[in-house]
């Protein structure tokens, strides 16, 4: 199948980079898009994914479409409005989920996650998407969109939430709020909260790579 060629994919919208997990001798059909923070880049990610090394997945890095002094973002922050960002964001995040379906994906084959405005955006996304995927990893994320109005196919997508309790950027009352209301909406919801500040931590990787181990 073409998607088993990952190494010959290439976005026209995101200057992006794909890590091969070892496969054993099995075919690596699934497909991580990750999404790094604010101010960061993909480059920052590298070391993560290949410490999952889940076996069955590659990862797809790309850097956020906006320039930032110290890399790159995905939205404003306040007090500038971050909707019409993260709308333009989306825009492109679904043109990146196209090209993957043409290259031979499926939309249960595609993970998202992301780490901090990554994670937020991996939220919206899969909401925007409204189909089941193989599942969201949502770290330590700023929530924008409404919590009580679930699109269906996100409702049926399995979601790994995670949070450190002090952290310093967002904080966990006002992402486990609405976390918790997410709850009673999706079939297979899983959230986990580390001691640690707005980072991600060597628990939360290793329950990472057990949870995508048990869903794949």
């Amino acid at each position: 199948m073409l998607h088993l060629m990952m190494n010959k994919f290439t976005s026209k919208y995101f200057t992006s980079q794909n890590i091969h997990t070892q496969s054993f001798g099995m075919s690596n059909h699934n497909i991580m898009i990750v999404m790094h923070g604010l101010g960061d880049q993909l480059d920052s990610y590298v070391p993560l994914v290949k410490e999952i090394n889940v076996t069955g997945i590659n990862y797809l890095l790309i850097n956020a479409p906006r320039n930032y002094p110290i890399g790159y973002s995905w939205y404003d922050l306040p007090p500038e409005d971050p909707r019409p960002s993260i709308e333009e964001s989306l825009a492109l995040l679904r043109k990146l989920t196209s090209e993957l379906l043409e290259f031979g994906y499926t939309y249960q084959d595609i993970f998202l996650m992301g780490f901090s405005q990554g994670g937020a955006m991996a939220l919206e996304l899969a909401q925007s998407l409204d189909q089941k995927l193989g599942g969201v990893l949502a770290l330590s994320p700023r929530i924008y969109m409404d919590p009580e109005k679930l699109s269906p196919g996100f409702c049926q997508t399995p979601l790994f939430s995670a949070h450190g309790l002090y952290d310093e950027v967002i904080p966990y009352r006002e992402t486990h709020a609405a976390l918790m209301q997410m709850k009673t909406q999706i079939k297979d919801f899983s959230f986990s909260e580390y001691e640690m500040g707005h980072e991600i931590c060597f628990d939360q990787i290793v329950h990472i790579r057990e949870w995508l181990n048990e869903r794949l």
